[in-house]
């Protein structure tokens, strides 16, 4: 009996010090969002401040910037990080040895920081960077100010740039233990009905693929969504992620604004449970088409 419990038993320190950390951050930023504490006996508590946000159209500015670089972002990270599994699959389908050295070359960025991986977004494609000074060079362009601003733009194309950069070895982390699970024979088998490899990747592999895919890419949008090194370093002035404007408005601004500044981080948590719950609602889903479907292939 002990041996079954014993790995939660181990887990059981750590994962209450995280909870308590957690659960209590969560709830003082609750209360601090209704201007009240756990300091002054829960007095005067009041949602004015979120119709302050509401009403505010530098908010909603803000909140569509964060909802088009995460949505954006995740996109292009889980299509990116699903044509190198494909790549992956097609490679160990030709039977040319081991994957890893692959896998481990397109985890490389996930080696450096977020904050690190900004700063060489913004060394490589500012306009004072190493690409427009290559080009420059070359005489592709006349002068480096000809090269597109696709740093602090209001479009967030380096924020984009940077994010799909580090998130999507975090996909490819995700599904290459899957690509492992499809057996040799399989292919055979595929091509004895008439599946080429990609056809083959298309009906059989990619539904095994496609419930961690959604996760994946459901973690990513939740990161990208609430994280704040990047669009700090790499956005525009004007509208700002929605994580910099509330740091700043509770860092910058005067201590009656800081419960403006939780409402955000409220807002930020309420969208990242919404989305949290829809993936919950399709769990069934999720288990049927990844593990019902795996186990009747495989017998």
């Amino acid at each position: 009996m002990f041996q079954r419990i014993k790995p939660y038993v181990y887990l059981m320190p750590s994962a209450i010090i995280l909870s308590v950390i957690v659960a209590g951050g969560t709830a003082e930023c609750i209360l601090q969002s209704m201007g009240t504490s756990f300091s002054n006996g829960f007095e005067k508590i009041q949602f004015s401040y979120y119709s302050q946000i509401f009403g505010s159209t530098d908010f909603w500015k803000s909140l569509a910037l964060t909802f088009k670089l995460a949505i954006i972002s995740t996109v292009i990270a889980s299509f990116v990080g699903l044509g190198i599994i494909f790549c992956i699959y097609v490679v160990r389908s030709h039977g040319e040895g081991s994957t890893v050295g692959i896998q481990r070359f397109f985890q490389l960025p996930m080696l450096f920081p977020y904050l690190v991986a900004g700063y060489v977004v913004f060394l490589m494609f500012s306009q004072s960077g190493w690409i427009s000074r290559i080009l420059f060079s070359l005489g592709i362009i006349s002068q480096m100010a000809d090269f597109p601003a696709l740093i602090n733009d209001r479009w967030g194309i380096g924020i984009i740039i940077a994010y799909v950069w580090k998130t999507t070895p975090f996909v490819v982390l995700m599904l290459y233990p899957i690509i492992l699970r499809v057996e040799s024979g399989w292919i055979d088998a595929g091509r004895i009905f008439g599946f080429t490899r990609t056809g083959f990747f298309a009906e059989a592999v990619f539904p095994l693929i496609k419930p961690t895919l959604k996760v994946s890419a459901y973690i990513v949008f939740t990161f990208i969504f609430c994280a704040f090194e990047i669009p700090y370093l790499l956005g525009s002035t004007y509208p700002k992620a929605l994580p910099v404007y509330a740091y700043q408005i509770y860092s910058f601004g005067s201590f009656e604004e800081r419960p403006l500044a939780m409402a955000m981080s409220m807002v930020m948590i309420l969208v990242s449970c919404i989305m949290g719950i829809i993936l919950f609602w399709n769990e069934k889903d999720l288990k049927r088409e990844s593990g019902v479907y795996f186990e009747k292939n495989r017998n």
